[in-house]
């Protein structure tokens, strides 16, 4: 193609982009996977989707989800109590992007400009995160799943200090520390800024009820449970479930959405009632949730998802199912099925699906070799009267070698 025809192509491509979101993929309820792209919300706060040359309204409890987030990486994260987490702006002093009170917590952010937070909201502050996307995703769970009673500051060192309360204080020489308050009589402990990892605010007894709707994405790489969302060519706003407004420009910062609602069961959100691991030699794997094998997040194509299953070749896991006569009956089993992109270009799977009607059980499902790099597989299981749902990952070429098996938003609907 000539050049000036590939400055044209590329010049449309992006002035499409500008103007609506480019097509992703769209996941909705009792429906085969689309492409879409979003253009806003509705007055009755339903979302505006535009297939093809189509505009569809969807309301929340028929979305899955629409496109996928891309992992952050970034080193500044603020982590709320309900989940959402929050991408700080990089500071060009070489300060933080945040601040820190006996009150309040003061976030910086790229896309919702400065953000103050009620100290009682906030669980973490991620501040230098490890190196490399599955380091960060295990210290950022195990900041998560702690449960302390003191505020707790860890060190980029591997040492641990718990006090009373930790805020943040100007030096002498105008650079910033953090003091942790040891104990009320104590003289406090000052930690240089350089040396903090990450804060994690003492945990309270008290349990927030889960009022979001939606989880949003956005284009600095921030997911958000929202009670509500409005979006158009002009504005974005999103209400958190503190209360709080966050602001941005338009719809286009938008680049992800999820929905929370009870028409979608995932199984990575219910015990299995068996699981087997069969080692090709004798390394055994446990299986994980919203997380792949490894414990890093769930990632094809650089893509990553929010929700599904990590296992390892050759494996199996078992789920019950509800009942015909139990309120919440599920008509099928879907997912996508593929290599975690931590395998590379190696490993090589095939994926099946079996269901248990009575005492026998029966293949509902079997995919050809899916290899590291291939794009999602997407399955669809009509469940019938099944009692069980098996999941079944087998190697196939070269044994078990980086058979990194994700079933992707492994869900009963």
């Amino acid at each position: 193609m000539p050049a000036q025809q590939t400055l044209v192509v590329a010049f449309a491509i992006a002035s499409c982009c500008a103007s609506i979101a480019c097509a992703e993929p769209l996941l909705l309820v009792g429906k085969s996977q689309d492409e879409a792209s979003f253009v806003g919300t509705g007055e009755t706060g339903t979302l505006k989707f535009q297939i093809g040359d189509q505009d569809q309204r969807v309301a929340h409890e028929q979305l899955v989800r629409w496109s996928s987030f891309q992992a952050n990486t970034r080193k500044g994260e603020l982590v709320l109590r309900d989940g959402s987490r929050i991408v700080l702006a990089d500071a060009w002093s070489g300060e933080p992007g945040w601040q820190l009170t006996k009150t309040e917590v003061t976030a910086s952010t790229q896309l919702f400009g400065t953000v103050v937070f009620p100290r009682s909201e906030v669980r973490a502050i991620l501040a230098q995160a490890p190196q490399g996307l599955l380091a960060r995703t295990k210290f950022l769970d195990q900041l998560l799943t702690s449960s302390e009673t003191r505020d707790t500051v860890r060190l980029i060192n591997g040492d641990l200090w718990q006090g009373e309360h930790v805020t943040m204080i100007e030096s002498g020489q105008s650079t910033q520390i953090v003091q942790l308050s040891l104990t009320e009589s104590e003289k406090p402990l000052e930690l240089p800024m350089k040396q903090i990892a990450a804060i994690v605010m003492k945990t309270t007894e008290t349990s927030l009820a889960d009022k979001s709707q939606l989880v949003v994405g956005t284009r600095d790489g921030s997911l958000l449970n929202v009670i509500s969302l409005h979006a158009d060519e002009n504005q974005l706003k999103l209400q958190l479930e503190c209360d709080l407004v966050l602001s941005g420009t338009d719809r286009r910062d938008v680049n992800y959405l999820r929905s929370k609602n009870d028409r979608i069961d995932y199984l990575s959100d219910r015990d299995s009632v068996d699981f087997r691991h069969i080692p090709y030699l004798e390394i055994p794997w446990q299986y994980q949730r919203d997380r792949n094998v490894l414990g890093g997040p769930l990632q094809v194509g650089r893509r990553a998802y929010a929700k599904g299953l990590g296992v390892h070749t050759a494996s199996r896991l078992a789920y019950g199912l509800p009942p015909n006569s139990a309120p919440r009956r599920f008509r099928r089993f879907v997912a996508s099925v593929a290599v975690d992109d931590a395998a590379g270009q190696g490993g090589s799977v095939i994926f099946k699906v079996y269901l248990k009607h009575g005492d026998q059980w029966h293949q509902a499902f079997a995919s050809t070799i899916v290899r590291g790099g291939d794009a999602p597989l997407p399955i669809e299981v009509e469940l019938k009267d099944a009692t069980q749902l098996a999941l079944l990952a087998d190697f196939a070429d070269r044994g078990d070698e980086l058979d990194y098996a994700n079933w992707l938003d492994a869900r009963l609907e």
